[in-house]
């Protein structure tokens, strides 16, 4: 598991986890994470409201690093992107793998741009990368407060009678994911011998 030195692994207790402390962002401190796997599950990026060559030092040239030091030592990256690479659509229909992608925030063209660049080196190199497309996701130790997208936080204020619809919210549908879901999909993905060079969107329904 890649870690910062900075990262809170109180949650991640299993004794048979192994923690490479490093930062994607710093390619030398990636020497030595690979050297006993055979599956990547590629998590880490940078969300939230940062700035554009933030995204795109953590979330493209990171991506790039890792990649730079997996090639020829693994047998599956699973990506974990997100559907905000696709963008909102129009409105209308359901989003899935056909629809173009054209993604409206900063965050969402950094990951469009990270795929491009895995679906690029499978067709060129053969790189057994999958790409996973996630929306919302909620599940247990989803309890950052603070996180703009948490759905424990959103749940709590529909409970407690503090959440209000503005219009009928027929303009604003979103897909959610349960955690566990999104696990089972990331281990199929993995598993599954002709998922490379694909892109999958996952959620509850």
């Amino acid at each position: 598991c890649l870690v910062r030195e900075t990262s809170d692994i109180g949650l991640l207790t299993h004794k048979n986890i192994r923690f490479h402390y490093g930062n994607l962002a710093d390619k030398i401190s990636l020497d030595g994470l690979i050297e006993e796997n055979d599956v990547i599950y590629h998590l880490a990026g940078a969300v939230g409201s940062q700035e554009p060559e933030v995204y795109n030092k953590v979330n493209v040239e990171g991506t790039k690093n890792l990649v730079d030091v997996c090639k020829d030592k693994i047998k599956k990256f699973v990506y974990l992107s997100t559907a905000s690479a696709v963008g909102s659509g129009d409105g209308k229909d359901i989003i899935d793998e056909n629809t173009p992608c054209s993604p409206s925030t900063n965050y969402g063209k950094s990951k469009r741009e990270t795929e491009k660049l895995l679906l690029a080196l499978h067709e060129k190199e053969n790189f057994p990368a999958v790409i996973l497309r996630a929306p919302i996701v909620y599940g247990p130790h989803d309890t950052n407060e603070t996180r703009d997208l948490s759905m424990i936080k959103l749940i709590k204020y529909v409970l407690n009678d503090k959440f209000f619809l503005i219009g009928g919210g027929e303009g604003c549908k979103r897909s959610i994911c349960y955690v566990g879901n999104l696990v089972e999909g990331a281990l199929k993905a993995s598993e599954n011998e002709k998922s490379s060079g694909k892109t999958y969107f996952i959620s509850d329904g």
